[in-house]
């Protein structure tokens, strides 16, 4: 319940040497030679000063502290201030939530002051630089004191439970003299705790607590230009001293660069996270008609970025990053973005995710102020970020509440109360024939519902969810996504008993009896040349020819019966299906239609078809068990998926190609040439004009009866052709022949 950062104990070095030593930054405050007009004659310069170590880390933890307090008000982190010289020891500020805030902390800082002691010059000048041993040592001491003491929240829960965990940071600043002393340091904190756990384990103190665990920070300030053996001493990322005690390094300059030092710890220990507002119009101090665009940066908790990488890279992929610019002389990143037109109303509220609390980095600078002012009015700001492909979106909102400043995420994708998206902007892209209806159906069908104990059987082997799962797997072994990829299922109105039976496990009677129904109902159609309405097979351009389709639906038929033929009743089907249209005998260079043997083509002598064109099917009759099912062995697995992959790739071709196979694959004209009766290449097997007209009763009477041999259809249409065009002489220019126009146009004129 208490991670490490509810206690924080700041312990400062408030010695001799620390107090007296500059952090090596000038600073100018003579603003006479900055006026307008130059210095006046007679006025000396004065010199720029430097601020001591002690003041430039007093003003660091002033900043450090602000934004703990901004960003987590109401006792949720607390600050404890140490000062520590070579006698002893203070702590300067508790635990209490009275305690906690900015003027509490400076008024300690002014009692820690140098020149409020009675030994202001019990240590001489110039004496050698760096803490001594004694300073460290005494405020290790003050920080396990700090932190064995319990805080209000802890208290209250300790009169609950016996047992309250305990963990803590301890920040030392300090100006080290090498690595060293730095060694000493990390030992004696660890020595020192496990001393006090162990005290803490023998005797029960209600004022005191053990110290579960402690983080150690370690930050070296020297002052600029230093080359002595403390600008020396390398930062040390986090590792473990002890099962209990983990510790960190850092070394930084004195001066501004120590400030920035402190503005990335404390992001780091507390889980932050800077934003920069880029883009804030104001208006120039010196000329009101002008303005300018300034940045702010703020602080807030880390997870108000939590979803910029996915709006960066649209939620569809990418490497998952965003735009992230490092600070200048600092060791974290900050994220821009861009300011937007102000907003005075809150209706984006409602599509808020999250908020949380908002510090401004430099408080004191114009940008800021004008920013702060102008959220506290009650306005609104909006920010968007740029995307990875150029695009924008609005991604956060500014806005104060109570008086307090908020960054909200706002939400980028769908909001709730919309509709739920259409399955095409999905990751299949713009397809719009999913079985949708089907796949409800089928979510209905593997619907799992609780058993009852006395259902369960003992004597089965298979228990309730391995046959849910077999069950499932049956019902999905041939399952398209997608409209377009299937034949069977686009004709669902004709088969639906053969489609929705197959997939059972056994089959009564009728069910066969249904599932044949369908099989001769698709003979039907393939005899009277019914077209198969298939609008989701070919995008644009002519689709495949009928035969091919029909070809497909048989073989698809035939792999979706095969794949569920586990009973003698599947393969009852399967038999009755492959009676029906043996394609293994069929010719591959030719599409034949396999039409069922009717009793009457059966019984005739030559096997033709009737003069009737209705089908005849054969009647039903009940399997007996000493029946023996027909074989049937063929490669249609592989047959239907050459078939679809020449499908597929027709229907990837471009148009042009598509006319130029169409060309290619065109068939005969409906009005075809008459044979040239004068050829001498045909004398043997044409007949002569004459011949035809006296004996054309004979031959119609002959091609009526359906006598003449190798008759088709093809056969008896041009016959029917030279019937009809036999008693005039055909045109000279018809049929492709090139017919001479003007013959006499050339011959000269007389």
């Amino acid at each position: 319940m208490f991670p490490i950062s509810h206690k924080t104990v700041i312990v400062l070095d408030n010695s001799y040497r620390f107090l007296s030593t500059s952090c090596g930054q000038p600073l100018d405050y003579d603003v006479c030679h900055k006026m307008k007009g130059g210095t006046p004659s007679g006025i000396i310069p004065l010199a720029p000063l430097a601020k001591s170590l002690w003041t430039s880390s007093v003003e660091a933890i002033q900043e450090y502290s602000r934004i703990v307090y901004d960003v987590f008000p109401g006792g949720e982190r607390l600050l404890s201030l140490v000062t520590c010289d070579e006698i002893g020891f203070k702590i300067a500020m508790g635990w209490n939530n009275e305690q906690q805030n900015l003027s509490n902390l400076n008024a300690c800082f002014a009692r820690s002051s140098y020149n409020t002691r009675s030994r202001a010059s019990s240590f001489p000048m110039g004496e050698c630089f760096g803490t001594d041993d004694s300073t460290l040592v005494n405020g290790v001491k003050a920080a396990l004191e700090a932190l064995g003491t319990p805080t209000v929240t802890q208290t209250q829960m300790r009169k609950k439970s016996s047992r309250v965990a305990n963990s803590g940071r301890v920040m030392l600043i300090a100006y080290l003299k090498n690595e060293n002393q730095l060694k000493m340091v990390t030992e004696f904190m660890g020595d020192c705790l496990s001393k006090y756990n162990i005290a803490m384990r023998e005797k029960d103190d209600p004022n005191r607590l053990p110290i579960n665990e402690c983080h150690l920070t370690i930050v070296n300030v020297y002052p600029v230009g230093d080359l002595s053996p403390s600008s020396q001493i390398r930062e040390i990322a986090n590792y473990y001293v002890s099962p209990t005690l983990s510790c960190e390094i850092h070394s930084s300059r004195g001066g501004t660069m120590f400030a920035l030092k402190l503005l990335s710890l404390v992001q780091s220990h507390y889980h932050l996270a800077s934003t920069t507002v880029t883009g804030i119009p104001m208006k120039e101090e010196q000329n009101a008609s002008s303005s300018a665009n300034y940045d702010v940066e703020i602080v807030h908790p880390a997870d108000a970025h939590v979803n910029l990488p996915k709006i960066a890279t649209g939620a569809g992929g990418g490497d998952g990053s965003c735009n992230r610019i490092p600070k200048e002389d600092t060791n974290y990143e900050t994220i821009p973005l861009k300011w937007c037109t102000p907003r005075t109303t809150s209706v984006e509220l409602h599509h808020c995710s999250s908020a949380y609390r908002i510090s401004p980095v430099d408080v004191n600078s114009r940008p800021s102020s004008c920013l702060t002012n102008f959220l506290l009015s009650g306005r609104t700001v909006m920010l968007e970020m740029t995307k990875l492909k150029g695009s924008k979106v609005m991604s956060h909102m500014l806005s104060s509440h109570n008086g307090e400043l908020y960054i909200h995420t706002l939400y980028t994708g769908r909001s709730l109360l919309e509709d739920p998206p259409s399955i095409s902007e999905g990751i299949g892209g713009r397809i719009t024939d999913y079985r949708i209806n089907d796949f409800g159906e089928l979510m209905k069908r593997i619907k799992l519902s609780p058993i009852k104990p006395s259902l369960i059987s003992v004597e089965k082997t298979i228990s309730p969810i391995d046959r849910a799962i077999g069950f499932l797997t049956r019902q999905t072994l041939y399952w398209p996504i997608v409209l377009g990829h299937s034949i069977m299922f686009n004709l669902q109105l004709h088969i639906a008993p053969l489609i929705n039976l197959i997939p059972k496990d056994s089959l009564s009677v009728e069910d066969v009896n249904e599932c044949k129904n369908a099989i001769y109902q698709i003979v039907k159609m393939e005899s009277k040349g019914t077209s198969l309405v298939l609008p989701c097979v070919a995008n644009r351009g002519k689709g495949p020819k009928k035969e091919e389709l029909y070809k497909l639906l048989w073989k698809e038929l035939d792999h979706y019966i095969e794949i569920h033929a586990s009973t003698p009743q599947h393969k009852e089907i399967l038999s009755t299906l492959r009676d029906l249209h043996v394609t293994a005998t069929s010719d591959t260079n030719q599409v034949v239609k396999n039409e069922p043997m009717s009793p009457d083509r059966a019984n005739s002598p030559n096997g033709d078809k009737p003069a009737t064109s209705s089908v005849i099917i054969p009647p039903l009759q009940v399997p007996s068990s000493s029946s023996s099912m027909p074989t049937f062995t063929s490669n249609i697995k592989d047959e239907a998926l050459m078939a679809w992959k020449e499908l597929d790739s027709y229907n990837n071709m471009t148009e042009r190609e598509k006319r130029e196979l169409d060309e290619k694959n065109k068939p005969p004209a409906k009005r075809l040439r008459i044979p040239d009766i004068q050829s001498p290449s045909d004398s043997n097997s044409s007949v002569s004009l004459a011949d035809g007209r006296i004996n054309g009763t004979a031959m119609d009477a002959k091609m009526a009866n359906g006598s003449t041999s190798n008759q088709n259809l093809l056969s008896l249409w041009v016959n029917q052709l030279n019937l009809k065009y036999r008693k005039r002489p055909d045109f000279e220019g018809r049929a492709f022949k090139i017919a001479p126009l003007y013959i006499n146009l050339n011959q000269p004129i007389e």
